[in-house]
């Protein structure tokens, strides 16, 4: 029951995450790191397919060496947040 309830959970977090890349007001990397340990605690084989997805090597990856965010990652963000504000200003 408990590895169902966790396999569930874990796509949830998936689906919300995926929904986070496209909409700059929802976050990515905590549904994802959710994820990761819904996944790791249910199935290994949901974790290793996850792990080898490109989202994960995009988004996670660097979190997980403890390397940080890369400069075009902070880049990417900070100009879609700017675009967002200054559409919002505009209106």
């Amino acid at each position: 029951m408990k590895r169902i309830l966790f396999v569930v959970l874990g796509s949830l977090f998936l689906v919300l995450g995926t929904i986070g890349v496209f909409l700059p007001i929802l976050p990515t990397v905590p549904f994802y790191l959710l994820t990761i340990f819904f996944y790791a605690n249910s199935s290994q084989r949901l974790h290793d397919w996850f792990v080898s997805t490109d989202t994960y090597k995009n988004n996670l990856e660097s979190y997980v060496k403890k390397e940080g965010m890369c400069v075009a990652a902070k880049a990417k963000i900070i100009a879609t947040v700017s675009l967002l504000m200054g559409f919002g200003i505009f209106m």
